[in-house]
């Protein structure tokens, strides 16, 4: 994991006033993130805890403010947060704001996807995305267990869903689940749980077959045994990098 202290804007100063002299307070942010093949923990300045994903970075002040907590996620967490009804936990990711008093839930939103997801776990969780326009009604939804919101960037459409909690969750405990997944499909997901490079040996259509399956926290070499048993593919393993090739 990879931890960044900045200070936004304003080292203490002093400047006149009314002939006082006024402080403005250093505001310091931590960026704590992980790359390919990597997890971390953290805990909050409030005690909250939040399960970063590879390729995954999360941004929020040193001190919580008094009257909320704010975090900025680019990538998938899981949140545990701390209960605390005077002070709104908010995750802001892009178009979308995530607000809690104390719950647990997954929001996935990578920069390179068009889909930002929120699933909630346990308690219940406000989604609401950003107004650009005066006349542009904010659209919001409220979330219960087993609810998930899915948030279309270029359409800007908000809509919700029941989830596989698995499926949506399961990166968190070492489960790695494929569904119809395609030869690319396979690829991002070997290179962002184990952080290894993917090459095609013989062009990029080699895998004519979708697969699906289940891992719970099992080598590469395992995940890459299974595939290989049931589609037309092999591999081989070489430094830091997967070549996968017909059979």
């Amino acid at each position: 994991m990879i931890e960044k202290t900045s200070s936004q804007q304003y080292n203490p100063l002093k400047y006149q006033y009314n002939n006082q002299p006024r402080v403005v307070e250093e505001i310091v942010f931590i960026e704590k993130s992980n790359p390919n093949g990597r997890k971390s923990t953290i805990i909050l300045p409030d005690g909250s805890k939040a399960i970063l994903n590879s390729d995954s970075k999360i941004r929020y002040e040193k001190g919580f403010k008094e009257n909320y907590r704010e975090v900025i996620l680019e990538g998938e967490a899981f949140f545990e947060v701390e209960r605390d009804e005077t002070r709104p936990f908010i995750i802001r990711t892009g178009d979308i704001s995530t607000t809690v008093l104390g719950t647990s839930f997954n929001i996935r939103a990578y920069a390179k996807s068009d889909n930002i997801e929120v699933a909630v776990v346990t308690g219940k969780v406000e989604v609401k995305k950003a107004s650009y326009y005066d006349n542009e009604a904010e659209d919001v939804v409220f979330l219960t267990p087993n609810k998930m919101a899915s948030y279309q960037r270029e359409e800007r459409q908000l809509t919700t869903s029941s989830f596989n909690m698995d499926e949506v969750v399961g990166w968190k405990d070492g489960i790695l689940i494929f569904k119809n997944a395609d030869q690319m499909d396979i690829a991002r997901s070997l290179k962002a749980w184990y952080g290894m490079d993917i090459e095609f040996k013989g062009g990029n259509n080699i895998m004519n077959k979708r697969y699906t399956g289940k891992f719970d926290n099992n080598s590469l070499e395992y995940v890459l045994k299974a595939i290989s048993y049931t589609s037309e593919i092999s591999f081989e393993i070489t430094d830091n990098k997967v070549i996968l090739k017909r059979k």
